[in-house]
């Protein structure tokens, strides 16, 4: 999702939710699975149901880019920072959260900043070594080694280097500022002593031989289970000494609904499942457990073709937003479980947020009015254009049973105010390898996946325009050029002011409102169901599926 020097973190990664719980189920509290059942009790395995299973444990590399590796990994290692389900950063391995008003954030005279970390000094390894400065300069070290195959090198390539004045402070020399640089300074260190002359390429691959989170790896049966053990000297296990459970066992069910049978037995405890317009009710019938559902980090958006006719025209485009009733997709398609959308930021990105298009409801007379201010006039059926109807061809990804439903709506929208919509449903490979890229459609539905940062540049800027002769590189597939939104999105990735970030990211959304290259729709669902053993999970899109397994635990039995 991210290309470009500054905002290629955009990307895949897990992330950003609505602080608010909009459902659970079965007796569940909102924000954590049996938070009433009284107090947790060390002991027992949880089995968590993986639709996927990993090709390898080492996320810092390509092979294990897949989600998956993250889920399962993440109870591993702790980070400097964590993020929680509230979208709110807070401090891990470090003490405080770099910014510029604690002073931890400086700039340059030669145009580039410091950063500082420090480190707290209970920090340990699971074989009791202190995690250091040396640790974050090895680990930015290694990421920057163009012998390892690292998944991603971005931001980590404006890092001039580290410097370690104590042992438990580390400063960032960066080249240039970098307004997303809580993701380099805040992110996961390495052991040094344990990494220091192996090959990254394999050493993680099979096993994870040290930890610094609340659980070390004991084994992997491949496409069968991996299994983590309770680490009993976890450095943050405080009074309460987690983490509760003994054992964190993670299976794989590639059948969504035979998960969902192993969860209404018990055979599983803890899984994510897939959004669908029926999953809620189904939820519902399980006889024990609950579920909760929040906004997701994807979100779903109805994209324009501002390239070519008839979507060139953003008259056209406003009156195809205009006939729309967002509220009814959501109602309808979703039953409920989410709401509209009203921003290409996400409502828990408080700062950078503003709902630019709440304005946008169905409006029959204002739909009418802008067709006929971009020429076309009601003949029959449909509005035309020098005897042509206008015609709309909208595209998606076949397969995908929710945005047929989106479809069909839309459709019947559309044609109440006048304008023909064609569905063409085509293969993933083709819509995203083709069609999206190429510009090879008048609308069309499909997600983006929003990062802790708030930038957007190769959304929308006009540098950002796929084409030939740039190798269709860049996912500004609308094909939407504004000179003023791309040096706003431009000075927004260069400012580690937030305030002065914010004004520009907001800007950007209001005067996108007025173009209408997209039309925000929702954001989808995201679903983790448990059983009443399961207690302490909390679901945190932001932070993926085992961000807190140190607070869960397993009812008596």
């Amino acid at each position: 999702m991210g290309q470009g020097r500054i905002t290629r973190l955009l990307g895949l990664a897990l992330l950003l939710i609505a602080a608010a719980t909009l459902a659970a189920g079965c007796g569940a509290a909102a924000d954590s699975a049996g938070a009433a059942d009284g107090p947790a009790q060390h002991g027992g395995t949880l089995t968590v149901a993986m639709e996927q299973a990993p090709n390898c444990l080492n996320a810092w590399i390509v092979c294990g880019g897949m989600a998956a590796t993250s889920t399962i990994t993440s109870p591993l290692f702790d980070s400097l920072l964590i993020t929680e389900a509230d979208g709110t950063k807070v401090p891990q391995l470090a003490t405080q959260v770099p910014t510029t008003e604690n002073g931890s954030v400086v700039e340059t005279k030669s145009g580039g900043m410091d950063v500082t970390v420090h480190l707290v000094r209970e920090g340990r390894w699971s074989d009791g070594k202190p995690i250091t400065c040396d640790d974050l300069k090895f680990t930015q070290d290694l990421m920057m080694d163009d012998r390892w195959m690292v998944s991603s090198r971005t931001g980590y390539e404006l890092v001039k280097n580290v410097e370690c004045p104590d042992p438990l402070t580390a400063i960032y020399h960066f080249k240039e500022r970098y307004a997303p640089f809580l993701s380099i300074v805040g992110g996961t260190p390495l052991p040094k002593h344990v990494l220091q002359g192996k090959d990254f390429n394999t050493y993680f691959n099979n096993e994870i031989t040290v930890s610094s989170g609340p659980f070390l790896f004991d084994h992997w049966d491949h496409s069968v289970e991996v299994v983590l053990k309770r680490n009993p000297h976890y450095w943050n296990a405080g009074k309460d000494e987690k983490p509760w459970i003994d054992r964190l066992r993670y299976t794989f069910v590639p059948d969504t609904n035979t998960l969902k049978i192993q969860l209404r037995t018990g055979e599983v405890d803890v899984a994510a499942v897939q959004p669908d317009t029926s999953v809620r009710e189904e939820l519902e019938s399980f006889p024990r457990g609950g579920y909760q559902i929040k906004p997701s980090v994807f979100w779903e958006q109805l994209a324009f073709n501002t390239s070519k006719a008839p979507t060139n025209d953003v008259n056209v485009r406003r009156a195809i937003a205009f006939s729309i009733d967002r509220t009814q997709i959501t109602d309808t398609v979703l039953r409920k479980q989410v709401g509209e959308l009203n921003s290409t930021v996400l409502p828990a990105q408080k700062d950078y947020y503003t709902p630019a298009w709440s304005d946008v409801k169905p409006d029959s007379k204002r739909a009418q009015a802008y067709l006929e201010k971009a020429g076309y006039k009601r003949e029959g059926a449909y509005y035309a254009k020098n005897g042509k109807p206008l015609t709309i061809v909208f595209k998606s990804t076949a397969g995908n049973n929710l945005r047929l439903k989106v479809a069909q709506l839309l459709q019947q929208e559309l044609r109440q105010n006048g304008i023909k919509m064609e569905i063409n449903m085509e293969p993933p490979t083709v819509f995203f390898g083709t069609s999206t890229i190429q510009g090879a459609y008048d609308i069309a539905l499909w997600a983006w996946s929003s990062n802790t940062d708030p930038s957007q540049r190769t959304l929308f800027s006009c540098d950002q325009i796929p084409s030939e002769a740039n190798d269709f590189q860049g996912n500004n597939n609308y094909r939407y050029c504004n000179e003023d939104v791309t040096k706003w999105l431009k000075a927004a990735d260069v400012e580690p002011d937030v305030a002065k970030r914010a004004e520009l990211t907001k800007r950007v959304q209001v005067q996108m409102r007025k173009d209408m290259p997209l039309l925000p729709i929702y954001q989808r669902p995201d679903t983790v169901a448990y059983t009443d053993r399961a207690k302490g999970l909390a679901n945190n899109p932001f932070g993926g599926l085992t961000w807190n397994t140190a607070d869960w635990s397993v009812t008596a039995q």
